[in-house]
């Protein structure tokens, strides 16, 4: 779950799984934050959010 979802609250900042927008942790740092900033071809392609990120390294 929440591999390919992107979720933006009404401020327009993204989060990368509606469970982590209702905790508000927001995408990892380095990746755009706002939707403004979003590029669905760009950087964010394919990276791993921040709950993703957390899930790798404790493999």
């Amino acid at each position: 779950m929440c591999r390919t979802l992107v979720s933006v609250d009404w401020t327009g900042r993204l989060y990368d799984c509606d469970f982590n927008q209702m905790l508000e942790l927001g995408v990892a740092p380095e990746l755009p934050q706002l939707i403004a900033d979003f590029d669905p071809q760009g950087e964010m392609a394919g990276k791993a959010g921040r709950n993703r990120a957390r899930k790798e390294e404790g493999d």
